[in-house]
Protein backbone atom coordinates (compact mmCIF):
# COMPACT_ATOMS: atom_id res chain seq x y z
CA UNK A 1 0.00 0.00 0.00
CA UNK A 2 1.51 3.14 -1.01
CA UNK A 3 1.55 6.25 1.36
CA UNK A 4 -0.10 9.60 0.13
CA UNK A 5 2.49 12.63 1.08
CA UNK A 6 1.33 16.17 1.54
CA UNK A 7 3.40 18.41 -0.53
CA UNK A 8 2.44 22.29 -0.54
CA UNK A 9 -1.28 21.64 -1.06
CA UNK A 10 -0.78 18.58 -3.32
CA UNK A 11 -1.32 15.18 -2.55
CA UNK A 12 1.28 12.70 -4.06
CA UNK A 13 1.77 8.61 -3.75
CA UNK A 14 5.12 8.22 -1.94
CA UNK A 15 6.12 6.13 -5.58
CA UNK A 16 5.74 9.62 -7.27
CA UNK A 17 7.90 11.42 -4.80
CA UNK A 18 10.68 8.54 -4.87
CA UNK A 19 10.28 8.57 -9.06
CA UNK A 20 11.58 12.27 -9.22
CA UNK A 21 14.97 12.99 -8.48
CA UNK A 22 18.02 14.95 -8.36
CA UNK A 23 21.87 13.62 -8.34
CA UNK A 24 24.79 15.15 -8.19
CA UNK A 25 28.30 14.36 -9.11
CA UNK A 26 30.93 16.79 -7.79
CA UNK A 27 34.56 16.52 -9.68
CA UNK A 28 37.40 18.25 -8.43
CA UNK A 29 38.69 21.56 -10.22
CA UNK A 30 42.06 23.00 -11.25
CA UNK A 31 42.60 26.01 -11.82
CA UNK A 32 45.58 27.94 -13.24
CA UNK A 33 46.26 31.84 -12.69
CA UNK A 34 48.06 34.72 -14.78
CA UNK A 35 48.84 37.48 -13.55
CA UNK A 36 47.77 40.89 -15.56
CA UNK A 37 52.06 41.76 -16.14
CA UNK A 38 53.09 38.43 -17.09
CA UNK A 39 55.17 38.28 -19.90
CA UNK A 40 53.88 36.65 -22.79
CA UNK A 41 55.82 33.61 -25.05
CA UNK A 42 55.13 33.17 -28.69
CA UNK A 43 51.97 32.81 -30.98
CA UNK A 44 49.91 34.40 -27.67
CA UNK A 45 50.22 32.19 -25.18
CA UNK A 46 50.96 32.88 -21.51
CA UNK A 47 54.77 31.76 -20.49
CA UNK A 48 53.96 31.03 -16.12
CA UNK A 49 50.75 30.57 -14.68
CA UNK A 50 49.72 29.40 -10.90
CA UNK A 51 48.42 26.24 -10.27
CA UNK A 52 45.00 26.50 -8.12
CA UNK A 53 43.43 23.59 -6.42
CA UNK A 54 39.82 23.49 -5.46
CA UNK A 55 40.41 25.00 -1.86
CA UNK A 56 42.11 27.89 -3.16
CA UNK A 57 39.59 28.77 -5.74
CA UNK A 58 37.09 29.41 -3.50
CA UNK A 59 37.75 33.04 -3.60
CA UNK A 60 36.50 32.99 -7.40
CA UNK A 61 33.61 31.04 -7.09
CA UNK A 62 31.22 33.84 -8.23
CA UNK A 63 33.58 34.35 -11.72
CA UNK A 64 33.60 31.02 -12.08
CA UNK A 65 29.76 30.24 -11.39
CA UNK A 66 29.11 33.30 -14.26
CA UNK A 67 31.38 32.00 -16.74
CA UNK A 68 29.82 28.54 -16.73
CA UNK A 69 26.34 30.50 -16.62
CA UNK A 70 28.07 31.97 -20.14
CA UNK A 71 28.82 28.52 -20.99
CA UNK A 72 25.85 27.27 -20.15
CA UNK A 73 23.78 29.67 -22.18
CA UNK A 74 22.12 31.52 -19.51
CA UNK A 75 22.88 34.82 -20.88
CA UNK A 76 20.94 34.04 -23.76
CA UNK A 77 17.87 33.08 -21.84
CA UNK A 78 18.63 29.03 -22.72
CA UNK A 79 19.70 26.18 -20.83
CA UNK A 80 22.26 24.10 -21.51
CA UNK A 81 21.01 20.48 -21.31
CA UNK A 82 23.88 18.25 -21.60
CA UNK A 83 21.44 15.06 -22.33
CA UNK A 84 21.45 16.46 -25.67
CA UNK A 85 24.19 15.17 -26.88
CA UNK A 86 24.04 11.67 -25.04
CA UNK A 87 24.35 8.77 -27.23
CA UNK A 88 24.40 6.16 -24.59
CA UNK A 89 21.81 3.83 -23.69
CA UNK A 90 17.90 4.36 -23.85
CA UNK A 91 17.70 3.77 -20.54
CA UNK A 92 19.77 6.30 -19.33
CA UNK A 93 18.62 8.37 -21.57
CA UNK A 94 14.24 7.43 -20.15
CA UNK A 95 15.77 8.34 -16.72
CA UNK A 96 18.09 11.74 -17.03
CA UNK A 97 15.89 14.28 -18.01
CA UNK A 98 18.08 17.13 -17.24
CA UNK A 99 22.06 17.82 -16.94
CA UNK A 100 23.25 21.06 -15.53
CA UNK A 101 26.66 21.86 -14.88
CA UNK A 102 28.02 24.37 -12.09
CA UNK A 103 30.19 25.40 -9.02
CA UNK A 104 29.53 24.06 -5.57
CA UNK A 105 31.45 25.37 -2.01
CA UNK A 106 31.48 22.20 -0.26
CA UNK A 107 33.69 22.71 2.89
CA UNK A 108 35.86 25.25 1.70
CA UNK A 109 36.53 23.31 -1.23
CA UNK A 110 34.87 24.73 -4.86
CA UNK A 111 34.08 21.88 -7.21
CA UNK A 112 32.42 21.09 -10.50
CA UNK A 113 28.92 20.08 -9.77
CA UNK A 114 26.86 18.31 -12.54
CA UNK A 115 23.21 17.76 -11.50
CA UNK A 116 21.05 15.61 -12.57
CA UNK A 117 17.01 15.71 -13.12
CA UNK A 118 16.25 12.41 -12.98
CA UNK A 119 13.13 9.85 -13.12
CA UNK A 120 13.17 6.49 -11.67
CA UNK A 121 16.20 4.72 -9.95
CA UNK A 122 19.78 4.86 -11.80
CA UNK A 123 21.12 1.36 -11.12
CA UNK A 124 24.84 1.09 -10.32
CA UNK A 125 25.77 0.54 -13.98
CA UNK A 126 23.93 3.04 -15.89
CA UNK A 127 25.39 5.86 -13.42
CA UNK A 128 29.01 4.35 -14.21
CA UNK A 129 27.79 4.81 -18.04
CA UNK A 130 26.55 8.29 -17.13
CA UNK A 131 30.26 9.16 -14.73
CA UNK A 132 31.98 7.92 -18.03
CA UNK A 133 30.12 10.29 -20.11
CA UNK A 134 30.08 13.50 -18.27
CA UNK A 135 34.18 12.68 -18.38
CA UNK A 136 34.23 12.67 -21.59
CA UNK A 137 31.95 16.46 -22.06
CA UNK A 138 34.67 17.80 -19.56
CA UNK A 139 37.39 16.48 -21.23
CA UNK A 140 36.12 16.97 -25.10
CA UNK A 141 33.08 18.88 -24.86
CA UNK A 142 31.59 21.30 -22.93
CA UNK A 143 34.66 21.45 -20.42
CA UNK A 144 36.75 21.69 -23.63
CA UNK A 145 35.30 24.88 -24.36
CA UNK A 146 34.86 26.11 -21.12
CA UNK A 147 38.61 25.26 -20.36
CA UNK A 148 39.91 27.63 -23.64
CA UNK A 149 37.96 30.74 -22.11
CA UNK A 150 39.46 32.62 -19.29
CA UNK A 151 38.03 34.28 -16.54
CA UNK A 152 38.77 37.76 -15.69
CA UNK A 153 39.47 38.24 -11.98
CA UNK A 154 41.19 40.87 -9.54
CA UNK A 155 44.83 41.33 -10.70
CA UNK A 156 45.15 38.81 -13.30
CA UNK A 157 42.93 35.76 -15.63
CA UNK A 158 42.01 32.45 -14.55
CA UNK A 159 41.65 29.54 -16.65
CA UNK A 160 39.30 26.72 -14.69
CA UNK A 161 39.63 22.86 -15.86
CA UNK A 162 36.22 20.46 -14.96
CA UNK A 163 38.98 17.82 -14.17
CA UNK A 164 41.99 16.93 -12.47
CA UNK A 165 44.83 14.35 -13.31
CA UNK A 166 45.13 11.31 -10.79
CA UNK A 167 41.52 11.61 -9.22
CA UNK A 168 39.78 8.75 -10.14
CA UNK A 169 36.18 9.15 -8.61
CA UNK A 170 33.37 11.20 -8.70
CA UNK A 171 31.73 12.10 -5.59
CA UNK A 172 27.73 11.14 -6.24
CA UNK A 173 25.27 12.32 -3.52
CA UNK A 174 21.23 12.17 -4.34
CA UNK A 175 18.34 14.51 -2.75
CA UNK A 176 19.30 17.28 -1.48
CA UNK A 177 21.80 16.95 1.13
CA UNK A 178 25.47 18.53 1.43
CA UNK A 179 27.30 15.03 2.48
CA UNK A 180 28.83 13.04 -0.31
CA UNK A 181 27.11 9.89 -0.30
CA UNK A 182 29.20 7.73 -2.72
CA UNK A 183 32.17 7.32 -4.74
CA UNK A 184 32.32 6.26 -8.62
CA UNK A 185 35.69 5.47 -10.76
CA UNK A 186 35.68 7.07 -13.54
Amino acid sequence: MEKNIINSGQCKTQSEVLEKMEIKIRTPLTGIFFQDDRPKQYNGFYKDGTILSGMELVRYEDAIQEAVDRENGLEEGTVCNLMEYFDGSVSVKEKVKQVAVSVENVGGILYGCTTLQVQGKLEADELQEFCEYITAQYNDGWGEGFGQRDIQVKGGKLNVHFKQEGIPAFWVQAGKGKNPVGRTSR
